[in-house]
């Protein structure tokens, strides 16, 4: 059977015929996550962090470069 061709209706069809113990054999198998999908998950959290996360407004990266020049000054005296 080539598994590109096969609708989802025919798919829920062929799960439904399972016997109880290939049934639940099933369902451990797709709750049990694979590694890729725990990374895109991580890619996700990690993109939704830089997101959402904080950000400098004009007067506080003025502050900061004035700042980062005077510890730069002060490192090389």
């Amino acid at each position: 059977m080539d598994l590109k061709n096969i609708g989802f209706e025919q798919l829920l069809t062929l799960v439904r015929h399972l016997p109880d113990e290939k049934l639940a054999t099933l369902k451990a198998a797709l709750k049990a996550k694979p590694s890729s999908s725990r990374k895109n998950k991580s890619n996700t959290n990690f993109r939704l962090l830089l997101l959402t996360g904080p950000v400098m407004d004009d007067k506080q990266f003025e502050t900061f470069t004035e700042n980062r020049e005077k510890f730069n000054g002060w490192r090389k005296n």
